[in-house]
């Protein structure tokens, strides 16, 4: 019983770490409105895709989907310091919001 209990938890943990891609770089734009409560972060790399969306030309948050006011902080302040960023992104096929790929996470990186 505890191995079949060890093996679910095993398959749990491997499903989630599938379900996001990262992308390490700093943010060259922050996009916000649209008559829509959500922003969009426009980094230096090339972005990823995974969910396929249609409009891969930035990363958006929408007010709706938890995080989201924790992740427009860290935004705001990675573009105002220059920092580092690594951006988690959905790779659910389809989760797209208005055509773009959907961000999940932030993750900020001091400098030397």
């Amino acid at each position: 019983m505890r191995l079949f209990i060890l093996f679910l938890m095993l398959i749990g943990f491997s499903v989630s770490t599938f379900s996001q891609t990262m992308s390490v770089g700093t943010i060259k734009a922050i996009r916000t409105g649209l008559n829509s409560e959500q922003f969009t972060i426009v980094t230096n790399e090339q972005y990823q895709n995974p969910a396929g969306c249609f409009k891969p030309d930035g990363y958006v948050a929408d007010s709706s989907h938890k995080g989201y006011y924790t992740y427009y902080a860290a935004a705001l302040m990675a573009f105002m310091e220059r920092s580092q960023i690594a951006v988690t992104i959905s790779n659910k096929p389809g989760d797209c919001i208005n055509g773009r790929p959907r961000l999940i996470g932030i993750n900020l990186q001091r400098g030397k």
